[in-house]
């Protein structure tokens, strides 16, 4: 009889001398179980493939994992009179690591010399500025950049009261950086003291993009030599982001001065509101794109400026809505452009009182672009309300603007007479008295 599975003829149960011997009791699982030792590769093949593909994982990973520890480790150390962390504000600052955050308490706290934020804290957080005061009197700036710090560094103060009454430098300064950063200053109230400084200083020697967030904080000088923003960086191959939002500055220098080799990629300026400013309120010497929109700036003498830029070339450039108050009109301007070219400009719905030229654009005889300048009001003019030409092949479209000149002769209302014969004017509906 022919079984399934049974042994064929000859051939026993357990195996004879053709086959590998099987242990007694064994014999039901030959098929998965020897006594034979397995030969090496059989071994390493499988772990091999599992530690090949381990590692390129690790490797594919590693710097979204480095992204990820890094925020992972970052730490948050309070401070506050009884129940904190740390009593003061230096205790805390010299037991951060890079990235943590500073958060103080309702209450008011002392910085008597500056300090070196490289591989310490970053952000600094208060309860508000109605309730966290932190009092400065330290020779240099109250916390300083040295260094080069990693890429994506971010530095934030939030929320806090900062009463500057020393020979100090300004609030924030950052010496070397050549990696991408993002500054942010939000909802504090800066009070500088009797000597120049600036509330943010970037020198010549940060050389990478930094993203700038300036939103919603009061600024008083007690002189006027100090700046909100003095940026000197060198940015001339990185893109930089500057916002500059429903901030309140009582006297000063100027409320940003931008050098000439800074790069900033896209400008946003709207809702300021700066009064008694004694240089001129916005100094922008490069950057591409400019939206300039509802700031109300007055100046505390009769010789200084408005707004003042001069754009890298392919800009977008924005003026709308603006209040600019500029005394007698006395060798000033009101809104300057100078030397843009390939260009796309539009200053619309302006007042401008007091200049001794209400808008004024400057053209290389070789400058391309679009200019428009509709719905101004400019009056108190000096010399010119409008002044443009001089540009190569550009459209200049002049509508519905009223200026008043406030009599003589000498004075003008529109003057255009600078322009190439391969420029376009537009000039109509505008009213001049």
């Amino acid at each position: 009889m022919k079984f399934f599975g049974g042994p064929r003829r000859r051939e026993k149960w357990w195996g004879d001398k053709t086959r590998k011997k099987t242990p007694r009791g064994l014999f039901v699982f030959t098929k998965y179980i020897t006594t034979e030792a397995p030969k090496l590769r059989d071994i390493m093949r499988p772990f091999l493939v599992i530690l090949t593909a381990g590692m390129m994982t690790l490797i594919g990973f590693m710097p979204a994992l480095n992204d990820h520890l890094r925020v992972a480790y970052a730490a948050t150390h309070t401070v506050c009179a009884s129940g904190c962390d740390y009593a003061t504000i230096i205790l805390a600052h010299n037991a951060s690591s890079d990235g943590d955050t500073i958060s103080l308490s309702g209450e008011a706290y002392s910085v008597t010399s500056t300090l070196v934020m490289d591989g310490k804290a970053k952000k600094y957080t208060g309860a508000g500025s109605g309730s966290t005061t932190v009092n400065l009197s330290m020779t240099g700036a109250a916390w300083s950049v040295q260094t080069n710090q990693g890429a994506g560094t971010a530095y934030q103060f939030s929320g806090i009261k900062f009463a500057e009454s020393g020979g100090g430098t300004g609030l924030f300064e950052m010496y070397t950086q050549s990696n991408a950063f993002s500054l942010t200053v939000v909802d504090n109230d800066i009070r500088l003291g009797s000597f120049g400084r600036d509330v943010i200083y970037a020198s010549s020697s940060v050389s990478n993009s930094g993203t700038l967030k300036i939103i919603g904080n009061t600024i008083e000088n007690t002189t006027s030599a100090s700046q909100v923003i003095d940026w000197d960086a060198v940015n001339s191959t990185s893109e930089s982001s500057l916002v500059l939002s429903g901030n309140t500055m009582t006297r000063g220098s100027e409320l940003i001065d931008v050098d000439t080799n800074a790069y900033f990629d896209a400008v946003t300026i709207e809702n300021n509101t700066v009064a008694n400013y004694n240089s001129r309120a916005i100094r922008l010497k490069s950057g591409k794109t400019f939206n300039i929109i509802s700031n109300t700036f007055g100046s505390s003498t009769t010789t200084k400026d408005g707004i003042d830029i001069t754009p890298r070339s392919a800009a977008s450039i924005n003026i709308i809505n603006n209040t600019v108050t500029l005394g007698d009109g006395t060798s000033n301007t009101g809104i300057k452009l100078t030397d843009a070219d390939n260009f796309q400009s539009n200053i619309s719905r302006n007042t401008i009182s007091g200049p001794d030229y209400g808008i004024q654009v400057t053209n290389q005889s070789t400058d391309v672009g679009q200019l428009n300048i509709n719905n101004n009001l400019v009056y108190d003019v000096g010399e010119s309300g409008i002044k443009v030409g001089s540009g190569g092949v550009i459209s200049y479209t002049l509508l519905n603007n009223t200026v008043d000149t406030v009599g003589g002769s000498s004075k003008i209302g529109i003057d255009a007479t600078s322009g190439q014969s391969t420029a376009y004017y537009a000039i109509m509906n505008n009213i001049v008295s």
